[in-house]
């Protein structure tokens, strides 16, 4: 298939179906996801694209900026379970592209800078109007951590810790290709203190296209 013709399928030949949340893709379907919103104080955008294997299982890797200066690789694996639930673990790798943001240094931060693993629980709900609601959360393991030596110099080391702690809920509405999505979710570091709100807001806005 060339790729005009595929592009004009992605969004013509799309059916509209929930894939957040506990929903889960379909086998032998696929899934592409665009967002756009703002992580803390930093414009986001968000790109997605997956498949379902079995009934019970699908795979979704996943692209995240944040404003240039943060970029965030993953894979999430979700499994389902009854009652339209699901568990995820997600393996990521994020990088800054500056080593130093307002005299910082970005092997400090809080969030990001490492591999980590995101262990996740998943909720689904479908109204009778077909807006598919859905929460979850879960908690984030941090593989490397910074350490900083006599002379003053900041080098990662391993020691795995529990990074942050996160909450999540969200929408999607169906349309005649694809579907719109609204997500919400709250992250709570536990390797530092945030004293402004606690926690980090990250909130994204997007469409979904499902691929047959």
């Amino acid at each position: 298939m060339t790729p005009a013709p595929f592009i004009l399928c992605a969004f013509w030949c799309t059916t509209a179906s929930p894939t957040l949340g506990g929903a889960l893709v379909p086998p032998a379907h696929g899934v592409l996801r665009v967002g756009g919103g703002f992580s803390a104080l930093f414009p986001t955008v968000s790109l997605e694209a997956g498949g379902g294997v079995t009934r019970r299982l699908d795979l979704t890797a996943h692209y995240d900026t944040h404003a240039g200066l943060a970029h965030v690789y993953g894979l999430t694996a979700r499994v389902g379970l009854p009652r339209s639930l699901a568990v995820s673990i997600d393996v990521s790798h994020s990088n800054f592209a500056l080593e130093e943001i307002s005299g910082i240094q970005a092997v400090r931060a809080p969030i990001g800078n490492g591999l980590t693993s995101t262990f996740s629980f998943h909720g689904s709900r479908v109204t009778a109007g077909g807006v598919h609601f859905y929460g979850g959360g879960g908690l984030t393991l941090r593989w490397l951590v910074p350490r900083e030596r006599p002379e003053g110099t900041v080098e990662r080391v391993f020691d795995l810790t529990v990074n942050h702690l996160y909450a999540e809920l969200g929408a999607e509405w169906e349309r005649k290709s694809g579907a719109l999505y609204l997500r919400f979710r709250a992250i709570v570091p536990i390797q530092t203190e945030l004293n402004v709100l606690g926690y980090l807001p990250w909130v994204v806005i997007g469409r979904t296209w499902n691929v047959p």
